[in-house]
């Protein structure tokens, strides 16, 4: 006597086994979603990114602040006396300049001769705002006189300094 095979159709109430059960019709079957956590991780990568960011940033101005010569803080002091007094001791400043250990502070001085040569406001603005812009990473007594004349001469600071 053959066997007959087993039926194909459970019983009723029997547990059905993983193979036995039908595939889920396509409209029913969704891609599982990520978690919410994964946004908040990168939320929290981001900030601190530029927290690290700006603190190397913090210590580079530090370093550089106390690396900075006496002589390149003379010349960001006669650039704060020469904005100040609106160019009148400008002659000081250029002397101040061409004594600073800062390549980028003396190499300003051509193109300051050379505006002032060529009668050209634009150039020696744009030359003096590099200066400027020097001299607030290198002196903290500069970015203070420098706040206080910008405070209290309203729009100056706004624009480029034309003498």
């Amino acid at each position: 006597m053959i066997p007959e095979p087993p039926s194909e159709t459970p019983m009723p109430g029997a547990i059905p086994t993983p193979g036995s059960l039908p595939p889920p019709p396509p409209s029913e079957f969704q891609i599982p979603q990520k978690p919410r956590r994964s946004i908040a991780r990168r939320i929290i990568v981001i900030i601190i990114a530029v927290v690290v960011v700006a603190g190397a940033g913090a210590i580079l101005r530090a370093v550089r602040e106390a690396t900075a010569s006496p002589k390149d803080k003379a010349a960001c002091s006669a650039t704060i006396t020469m904005i100040e007094n609106s160019g009148q001791t400008i002659d000081q400043a250029l002397q101040a300049w061409s004594a600073a250990d800062d390549d980028k502070i003396r190499g300003e001085i051509t193109n300051i001769q050379a505006a002032i040569s060529a009668r050209d406001a634009q150039a020696l603005a744009d030359a003096v705002n590099r200066v400027i812009k020097r001299c607030n990473g290198i002196s903290s007594e500069f970015r203070d006189r420098f706040a206080t004349y910008c405070k209290t001469h309203e729009g100056a600071c706004k624009q480029s300094f034309g003498f």
